[in-house]
């Protein structure tokens, strides 16, 4: 327990109120410090541990708790089990509540420091300082990581140390290509041979190497996460039972134990505590219909344009247009102020999460044109956004968090947003994780989010607060069915579903190696040029590197040129292909050591080629002027209470390399923007038409038939195939039960017909081939 001090400041007047409260940890918190610091002080360091807390449930504190605890930590021999304790976080934000909090821990000076970037010399020598000057706990953010790897690499008075590294949000790249650096680093004996011309055995090198990547014998990490994804778990979490993951990876068991959570303290479990609230217990879609002109609808002939360049265009076009946002603000005042705002004794928040920093500027101003306007009081905005926003067209150039919140004694948005003299937040990608704020209420969502980001987003809004009973949501932008599916892994728990096949990654080479841009010879020359280091090393690994360089420019040159779309479509493949083997084995090395030491050889040779490897092209501007909004329609949906209960599990990595690059479709853009305001008109319902094609390219798909086909013809022969026609008949009206009026007006309309039957064989072309038939 402990007296937690907190200092408001008001942002009109600046004055200050301090209070304070005696903290209690709660019994969940309890639990996973004292599980983790009994298994550290048995284990030592070299093991990882995976902490699963539901969002909202008090993880700082947790992670300040069990940094204190650490940091103070000694084995049965009285031997401290770690020198240095390094909490590390992706937000500015929490790196400030952390600091804060383990600060009012460790009441004797000098054990704590936070590396910022004000602390008055570079980030590195902060670093090093800390480290070598005795400070128990160091506070970095994930971008403060990378020079954290390197100070322990390079400064002798390090070696040996052992490290505690607590996780914030665990993120593979916390042991990934920047934590595995601690293995590339030669011991000084190693090295003062080297001095003396001693050559390297590379690959007794990279045996140990890789041994050291899969579990690193002097770093331990402890990873706090709501929202645990499949990666996340392999390489943090604990298989339950050791003997049955023995006997599961001895194959005496159909199939292998999957790791878990070291601690679980479930959103479930959090809810039905009261910890915190149901975020999705009132929650309204709305649905937005917007109608587009073009005066060249009226005649034939116009220059036909990049379809998804297009749609990008008028889709971004219309999210800005001030029509469509002074609409939804309108919307979100008249909510705020009839359901909120009496909310807390008056003292209730919401936040409105917008798609870009663009967005969120034209939000503020439209938002603040209509208060002003209605004449509407105690509703105040504030807007949150990172760097410099340039928007010529209608706010202004140059904006910044500081211009567009005027009068402002703090640049900290969030200690202006404490007191009650705000209550409306704006906000573009910042605050959408890592921001508590208690009496948020409401939240209006005008952005597509997926998954996590669901979950991360939406879960501002469960703390609890005094008299706070229940939450909104309001939502412009994303299905209801939607969002439930990307809070269901993570209500109870997350699981996998199994293991990653670390084999996946011998497909890949062998494509990558049958590309004919790189030699074996090559790579390995670039690798041990690295190795060796000395002052020419760079030089010498650009001398490797530089022929599979050369050979891919030449070939993507030539492609252009030619206007071989093929060959470019074959060079974008095999760039993705690079990157994904990067990513893959960056993540994989760290699960499982493969033994394999040509793998960490082309995984240096890709990551020093990846970024000279340009499929630069130029498309044409879609010239979008003449394009006139002509009507916006935004209407309520239902209220609805999106049910929680056991939710799917999380699947590993199945496929790596299978990308296909898809032809793109070219029409005129007046088509496109009929087929746009068909979607999105107020004849159907959001989302039909999508439902609709989608169901009628599903039943082809699986039509044995036609699948043959595919695999036997090509795209020309395909589409004249008799047995399509019958197919897709067969198809349309198999979707008719859920989308009977489009169904009909397709049967009902020939010119709609011919259209529809002759773009659809060439997308289930394109899909079948792309599945790998043929």
């Amino acid at each position: 327990m402990h007296l937690q001090v907190e200092v408001d400041v008001d942002p009109d007047t600046g004055k200050k109120t301090t209070t304070e409260k005696v903290l209690f940890p709660r019994y969940h918190q309890w639990r996973a410090v004292t599980r983790l610091v009994a298994a550290a002080r048995v284990e030592g360091p070299g093991n990882r541990y995976l902490v699963q807390h539901s969002a909202g449930s008090g993880k700082t504190n947790s992670i300040s708790w069990l940094a204190h605890r650490l940091s103070q930590l000694h084995d049965d021999a009285n031997e401290r089990v770690f020198d240095t304790v390094v909490v590390v976080t992706d937000r500015t934000v929490l790196d400030k509540q952390l600091q804060d909090a383990i600060s009012q821990f460790e009441k004797q000076a000098g054990v704590v420091q936070s590396i910022t970037r004000d602390g008055g010399e570079s980030k590195s020598k902060q670093l090093a300082g800390a480290l070598t000057g005795g400070k128990h706990i160091v506070i970095v953010t994930i971008q403060s990581f990378e020079a954290l790897i390197t100070a322990i690499q390079t400064l002798p008075e390090l070696q040996g140390r052992r490290f505690a590294v607590i996780a914030d949000e665990a993120h593979s790249s916390q042991t990934g290509s920047t934590a595995g650096a601690l293995t590339k680093v030669l011991s000084p004996a190693e090295q003062a041979a080297v001095a003396e011309g001693a050559p390297i055995d590379s690959d007794a090198y990279l045996q140990w190497a890789m041994e050291v990547t899969a579990k690193a014998p002097n770093i331990s990490y402890f990873a706090f996460t709501a929202t645990p994804k499949a990666k996340t778990l392999e390489l943090f979490g604990r298989v339950p039972n050791a003997s049955e993951a023995a006997a599961a990876s001895a194959g005496l068991d159909g199939s292998a134990a999957t790791p878990e959570p070291f601690d679980l303290y479930s959103m479930q479990q959090a809810i039905e505590e009261g910890f915190i609230l149901d975020v999705l217990a009132n929650y309204t879609p709305y649905k937005v219909a917007w109608q587009l002109q073009h005066p060249g609808a009226d005649y034939d002939g116009l220059d036909e344009v990049d379809e998804s360049t297009a749609v990008k265009a008028l889709v971004q076009y219309v999210r800005l247009h001030p029509t469509n946002i002074s609409q939804k603000a309108k919307i979100v005042v008249d909510h705020f102020r009839t359901y909120v705002q009496s909310e807390l004794d008056g003292k209730a928040k919401a936040m409105v999460v917008t798609g870009s920093r663009k967005e969120a500027v034209r939000w503020k101003k439209y938002l603040d044109q209509y208060l002003a306007a209605s004449q509407v009081q105690g509703v105040r905005a504030l807007v949150a956004f990172s760097g410099t926003v340039d928007d010529p067209e209608d706010v202004g150039e140059g904006l910044t968090e500081k211009t567009q919140n005027p009068g402002l004694h703090t640049s900290d948005l969030a200690e202006a947003f404490k007191p009650s003299t705000y209550n409306v937040m704006i906000v573009a990608e910042k605050f959408q994780t890592g921001f508590d704020q208690p009496r948020l209420v409401a939240m209006y969502v005008d952005k597509r989010l997926g998954g996590v980001q669901a979950v991360q987003t939406l879960s501002r809004l469960n703390r609890t607060y005094p008299g706070k009973e229940k939450t909104f949501v309001l939502d412009f932008v994303n299905e209801p069915g939607d969002v439930l599916d990307a809070f269901l892994p993570y209500f109870r728990g997350a699981q996998l579903t199994a293991l990653t096949d670390p084999n996946l990654i011998y497909d890949l080479v062998g494509k990558l190696d049958s590309a004919g841009i790189y030699t074996m010879q090559e790579v390995e020359q670039a690798f041990d040029a690295a190795l060796m280091g000395g002052p020419n090393a760079n030089s010498k690994v650009s001398s490797a590197t530089a022929p599979a360089v050369s050979r891919f420019s030449t070939r993507w040159v030539s492609a252009v040129l030619d206007g071989d779309k093929a060959e470019q479509d074959e060079l974008k493949l095999l760039k993705a292909d690079i990157a994904q083997f990067v990513k893959f084995y960056d993540f994989i090395s760290q699960a499982r050591n493969l033994e394999d030491t040509d793998l960490p050889r082309r995984h240096y040779f890709f990551r020093r080629i990846l970024p000279q490897l340009s499929t630069a092209t130029y498309d044409d501007p879609v010239d979008i002027s003449k394009v006139s909004l002509v009507g916006v329609q935004i209407s309520a949906g239902e209220s609805v209470q999106l049910k929680l209960g056991q939710g799917p599990g999380l699947d590993p990595i199945s496929a790596i390399g299978s990308g296909a690059v898809h032809e793109k479709h070219r029409s005129a853009l007046e088509a496109i923007i009929a087929k746009l305001n068909e979607r999105f008109g107020d004849k159907y319902a959001p989302g039909a038409v999508d439902i609709t094609i989608g169901g009628v390219l599903g039943r082809l798909a699986i039509d044995i038939e036609l699948v043959e086909q595919a695999g036997a013809n090509t795209p020309e022969q395909f589409a004249e195939s008799p047995a399509l026609v019958k197919a897709f008949n067969k198809a349309m009206l198999g979707t008719r039960n859920e989308t009977p009026q489009i169904v009909d007006d397709v049967y009902g309309d020939a010119g709609l017909y011919a259209e529809l039957s002759k773009a659809l064989p060439a997308m289930l072309y394109e899909y079948l081939k792309g599945q790998g038939n043929g």
